[in-house]
């Protein structure tokens, strides 16, 4: 939404900087032609301030971009954050209730059966079951690891496409200015 309002913003400050760099050198074109000297250094002056411009242009689009690139990855993550964590809840909820469950159920077992209740080979199953989750986990982790390993290349690349395309977006913009300032010299050549 921001981002919105910030390249709307950069466009009106275009408009306005073009509006008053075609007036100022229609305004050059009218000085007395002997005193050629101060149109020269005016127009260079001119073509100085286009290009520090220009770069301005360039560097807050630039921003602005990897701005609105944020916010929508921002929004994504809190969504992506808040479901993970209900998610989480459920389940430690549920692996809570399964548990209890089991245990009744051993123990019901064994009630039934008319054995004694060994409470020694329960810890040896539970003891089994928690290596087995253990070893879960480590795969888990290792997924995470690499996942971890993903991110970061991906936001390399990001970093890396993101100077493409400020590259691109600059070529375009002296590009554009150039053509203005010519077609400004050639109309007050004329």
């Amino acid at each position: 939404m921001a981002a919105t309002l910030s390249f709307r913003w950069l466009e009106l400050l275009e408009k306005e900087f073009d509006k008053a760099f075609v007036d100022l050198d229609l305004l050059l074109g009218e000085i007395d032609p002997e005193q050629c000297e101060l149109t020269f250094e005016g127009r260079q002056k001119m073509t100085a301030l286009s290009a520090a411009f220009a770069q301005l242009s360039h560097k807050a689009q630039t921003v602005f971009q990897c701005n609105a690139k944020l916010e929508a990855q921002l929004v994504d993550m809190r969504s992506d954050a808040v479901e993970l964590r209900s998610a989480r809840a459920a389940m430690e909820k549920e692996l809570h209730t399964l548990l209890l469950q089991l245990h009744s159920s051993q123990l019901e077992l064994h009630k039934l059966r008319g054995l004694e209740v060994d409470s020694a080979e329960i810890k040896k199953k539970l003891e089994a079951e928690l290596a087995a989750r253990q070893q879960e986990t480590q795969a888990l982790a290792r997924l995470e690891a690499e996942v971890q390993l993903f991110r970061r290349d991906n936001q390399e690349l990001r970093h890396y496409i993101l100077a493409l395309q400020s590259e691109v977006y600059g070529a375009r913009l002296a590009a554009k200015y150039l053509d203005k300032e010519l077609a400004g010299r050639w109309v007050a050549s004329c």
